[in-house]
């Protein structure tokens, strides 16, 4: 159907001309990583991310085996054994949605030695930067992968990283169920209203390959409303989510912080492999209780001013 003049395209156009406006205002946002760091984010969702990694290394999964050429492989770095991260095996897709500037998606791809990456934002331009950084050429390193898995070199050949232009909403160029692990770093707090992010969540669980271990990662600003809606979010959809909150201390004492939450199957059961962590259990409880991370006691009659965090 032809969205011109419909609602739905004058909020994406609104979209893509205020990315467009700041990237053109203001170069530094084109070399920024959102909220935390690759490493300080998977160290609150290593256990997922390898139980994702093991579905996605099963050949007879049911995702296309390569989302289209569209530029680049690029060498795996590290060794997985060595830092308790399990490899793919050169198969799966990873999709960072609304990518901006962020190298989360590329570095989980890479570590874990998934097969393919798409690099999505509606904006044009960061997405030549995101090309530009991590190139197009293509190269043999995944017969070397194959030999190294047992396959008799006959898995996956050839590794791919495509960037696409598109709305959050709308990713209607990949495969239903066809992703081991969606990133959101930082996309649902660019969206207004809740609408909007429900939308996004829906259609990032649409492409997501829950039956074989895949997974929702979303990184966001810690607000009261961000449990909220992730809750009633997963609730809908047949899903748990898990939220470990990760940053410098408690946000009540003016400290960063920020959620990582994964969706998805069976979460639960695999959080129980991490590590206690205070932080999480006191900011979450504080969120149960007041509705903010910032406030210990919910608001009365007689408060007149307070502060009380709604959505970002």
């Amino acid at each position: 159907m032809d969205r011109d003049g419909s609602p739905e395209r004058r909020e994406e156009d609104y979209y893509r001309s205020h990315w467009s406006r700041v990237y053109r205002e203001d170069p530094s946002q084109l070399d920024r990583e959102w909220h935390c760091g690759y490493e300080k984010a998977l160290a609150a969702i290593l256990p997922f991310v390898n139980r994702a990694a093991s579905g996605a290394a099963a050949p007879t999964r049911g995702a296309r085996d390569d989302p289209g050429d569209d530029g680049a492989v690029a060498t795996t770095s590290g060794n997985a054994a060595a830092t308790g991260k399990v490899s793919a095996r050169g198969n799966g897709l990873v999709v960072d949605v609304g990518c901006g500037s962020s190298s989360m998606g590329h570095q989980m791809w890479n570590d874990f030695h998934f097969g393919h990456l798409v690099l999505t934002d509606i904006d044009e331009g960061v997405l030549r930067t995101m090309r530009d950084r991590f190139g197009t050429e293509t190269n043999d390193d995944d017969d070397e992968a194959s030999e190294a898995s047992g396959d008799g070199g006959g898995g996956v050949k050839r590794r791919t990283v495509r960037c696409v232009t598109c709305d959050a909403r709308d990713m209607s160029g990949v495969g239903t169920a066809s992703c081991a692990i969606v990133v959101d770093k930082g996309t649902l707090d660019a969206l207004s209203g809740d609408d909007h992010k429900t939308a996004m969540l829906r259609e990032c669980a649409r492409i997501c390959d829950f039956a074989n271990g895949g997974i929702i990662v979303s990184v966001s600003f810690a607000a009261a409303a961000r449990v909220a809606l992730l809750r009633a979010t997963s609730d809908a959809l047949g899903l748990d989510v898990v939220t470990r909150v990760v940053g410098d201390g408690d946000p009540k004492y003016g400290k960063e912080a920020v959620f990582v939450s994964v969706l998805g199957r069976e979460v639960g059961a695999v959080a129980g492999s991490l590590a206690r962590c205070e932080l999480t259990e006191t900011v979450l409880a504080r969120v149960g209780r007041s509705g903010s991370v910032i406030e210990d006691e919910p608001p009365d009659s007689g408060d007149e001013l307070t502060l009380f965090d709604g959505d970002p």
